[in-house]
């Protein structure tokens, strides 16, 4: 069982919880603090099978396997180690935000977020695996997604820092992932295998940088920030640069009038 200790409930690693958790919150914790309302220092992933209430924003520190629906009108702070990953497998409610720091949030093929939005920070990742689904919160921030054998369609207008279509996934299924997009999805970099199958995806680099050779583009794609971008990956959509240098080292697969439009930035 677990033990309460101050404003937490510690529970033991590798343990299977079938209690009910109605918590009533400890904020968000800075980024120094190592506790959570749910706390597991180490070792392997406690499992909560039961539920979990959250009455208001609540800090999950260590890796969780969260085997059960979360509800409730707060948000959620995921943290832990860097080692740590924490789990969705079920289809969440809570009303609040979901922040991502320090570890990896992987939500297997039923898991979603709640209802509001989602921060994903610099040393965090979001990992969508073996799914089929579509995930209408807006994402930001400073850190990772990735997907993982994924059919994947992002509602939101998204804002983050890489893409990456995870390169677990190539040996045993090339390509395996696909992202369509109903907004405009703006990252830093794209990196793996896979497929952008619709919408638009922005590219904001301004260091010099590599787009994901091993990717088919037939969504638009807009080349922002002041570097240079080159790839071999196969464009079939819309191309606009608005800035910067887009270095297209394969044939465009639809007619050049169709498919390129050239902005030339002269703000430099």
């Amino acid at each position: 069982r677990g033990v309460t200790r101050s404003s937490q409930i510690c529970l033991g690693a590798g343990k299977t919880y079938t209690n009910a958790f109605h918590i009533a919150g400890n904020g968000f914790q800075n980024s120094t603090d190592k506790e959570g309302v749910l706390n597991l220092g180490g070792g392997n992933a406690a499992s909560l099978t039961g539920s979990v209430e959250l009455m208001e924003n609540s800090t999950f520190y260590g890796p969780f396997v969260f085997d059960c629906a979360i509800s409730g009108r707060g948000g959620a702070l995921i943290c832990g180690d860097a080692a740590a990953s924490q789990i969705f497998r079920r289809a969440n409610t809570y009303f609040g935000s979901t922040y991502v720091r320090d570890v990896a949030l992987v939500l297997e093929p039923n898991g979603t977020f709640g209802s509001g939005n989602v921060t994903v920070a610099a040393a965090g990742k979001i990992n969508f695996r073996d799914g089929t689904r579509t995930i209408d919160n807006a994402i930001s921030g400073d850190g990772e997604v990735s997907l993982t054998n994924e059919r994947l369609t992002l509602g939101g207008k998204n804002a983050f820092a890489k893409l990456v279509f995870d390169s677990a996934s190539q040996a045993a299924m090339a390509g395996a992932s696909t992202l369509s997009l109903a907004a405009t999805t703006t990252v830093k970099s794209v990196t793996g295998r896979g497929t952008v199958a619709a919408g638009t995806l922005v590219v904001a680099n301004d260091a010099d940088g590599e787009f994901a050779s091993d990717l088919a583009v037939s969504a638009k794609l807009v080349k922002n920030g002041k570097g240079t971008l080159s790839t071999h990956a196969d464009l079939s959509g819309r191309v606009e640069v608005n800035r910067g240098i887009l270095r297209v080292q394969k044939k465009l697969s639809a007619p050049y009038a169709d498919s390129l439009v050239l902005w030339l930035d002269a703000s430099d």
